[in-house]
């Protein structure tokens, strides 16, 4: 077990690679009950579209990666107080929800994918 550990530290891990099969996958797997993000992108919208809207997001997603920049409109969030437990009058009592676009969860699954692999 130790060995298998310390040989994996010293392996570096490969460029993530987003395929179309990948992100298609993801729209697939899309849960049409979630709510819609700042860019009031529906998820259902999406996974209705799923093969019209596979190569153009695959691309955004591959390009964003390519050069490190992401779209504007994917770094927003809409942010929620949720409240945790005790007296509401506190803030601290509260805790932070940021609702962000669906596009933008999709390209963090892919690449959560691709670390957990490794």
């Amino acid at each position: 077990m130790r060995d298998n550990l310390s040989n994996n530290i010293h392996t570096k891990m490969s460029e993530v690679v987003i395929t179309k099969d990948n992100v298609y996958r993801k729209l697939c797997n899309l849960n049409i009950s979630k709510s819609l993000g700042p860019d009031m992108l529906n998820p259902r919208v999406l996974y209705e579209c799923q093969d019209v809207i596979v190569y153009p997001l695959f691309l955004i997603c591959s390009k964003s990666l390519q050069h490190a920049k992401i779209p504007l409109d994917w770094k927003l969030a809409e942010v929620t107080a949720i409240f945790k437990k005790g007296l509401k009058s506190y803030r601290a009592n509260y805790r932070p929800v940021s609702l962000t676009s669906v596009c933008c969860k999709l390209l963090e699954s892919l690449i959560q994918d691709h670390i957990m692999s490794y």
